[in-house]
């Protein structure tokens, strides 16, 4: 009985909804519509504070320690991200290394001729060291391989990779 009223009350909305759009007052002439769309601000990733509000809003696992970067010359731009994997381990190290390559491969990064992502961890003496330190290309970040990258061939994807042994 409930499926009942709940398929019902979809219905009836969606059928609301429907008559409603059809109802929309279109003037042709004037070029103008009843329609009012929501602009949506696009942030262009050109500088330390855009990059790291960016990374944090695609992904909230990434722990963005700090973004330095150049944005003088367009097509010359540089950025180098810092990630934090706290005690967790190699695995979780590279995996934020994943997830800010993935991230930004959903955003052009074309304006960029070099962008490098290195990943702090605690040490055994207390302080944070690095963990992992890396170089990326442009062209690879915004092709569809970035999209596919895994924990196993992270490293081989990489321009260039240093990480600290085990």
């Amino acid at each position: 009985m409930k499926r009942i009223v709940k398929y019902s009350a979809i219905i009836l909305f969606s059928s609301l909804l429907g008559g409603l759009a059809l109802s929309t007052d279109f003037n042709i002439d004037s070029q103008q519509t009843n329609v009012v769309y929501a602009a949506k601000k696009k942030a262009n990733l050109n500088s330390n504070k855009s990059i790291e509000k960016y990374l944090k809003k695609q992904n909230k696992s990434l722990k963005v320690l700090e973004v330095n970067g150049t944005y003088t010359e367009k097509g010359n731009y540089t950025m180098h991200i810092t990630l934090d994997a706290k005690d967790n381990g190699m695995n979780n190290a590279k995996n934020q290394v994943i997830m800010a390559v993935k991230a930004l491969n959903k955003k052009s990064v074309k304006n960029f001729s070099n962008i490098g992502i290195s990943v702090k961890a605690d040490m055994t003496d207390g302080d944070k060291g690095y963990a992992i330190k890396s170089d990326w290309n442009p062209e690879f970040i915004n092709s569809n391989d970035a999209k596919t990258i895994r924990l196993k061939n992270v490293e081989q994807r990489a321009k260039s990779w240093w990480q600290l042994e085990n």
